[in-house]
């Protein structure tokens, strides 16, 4: 099985519209055993719709850290499952933490939101403030 992680300056990205590339790992649950395949860079528009894109790298599980609905509707009509919660950076410790299924991470329903790293009303850093009760869905 193909599993991904957002990575952010080499490091784990806890929040998915901020990753600027995807670190993949072919993963054996029995054998509890985890092959790192490298890191592919996000397309152009980031994040954003990416999750056809993900998938076409034959992901089938996304470990990520908060991802906002509209990620995570578009990764799971693409057939990628969502595993959100994380709050580990460093990505071995992430591949380990899945393996032993000890990850803080929960399977999120298609285009359910768990978006972290930010402040509620912080601006993102790409123009535009989120409430409450707001939903991250892109990268710019």
């Amino acid at each position: 099985m193909r599993i991904a992680l957002p990575i952010s300056e080499g490091k784990f990205s806890t929040h998915y519209g901020r990753a600027e590339a995807i670190s993949m790992y072919e993963v054996d649950l029995a054998a509890g055993t985890a092959a790192n395949l490298g890191m592919r860079l996000f397309p152009a528009e980031g994040t954003c719709g990416a999750g056809t894109w993900v998938a076409a790298q034959g992901v089938e599980i996304l470990l990520a850290g908060g991802l906002g609905s509209g990620a995570a509707q578009g990764l799971g009509k693409a057939g990628v499952k969502v595993f959100a919660g994380i709050s580990e950076t460093d990505p071995a410790k992430v591949v380990e933490q899945f393996l032993a299924g000890i990850a803080q991470a929960r399977e999120l329903a298609p285009g359910e939101s768990m978006c972290q790293g930010h402040e509620d009303g912080e601006e993102h850093g790409h123009g535009h403030h989120h409430g409450s009760d707001h939903v991250c869905t892109c990268k710019h």
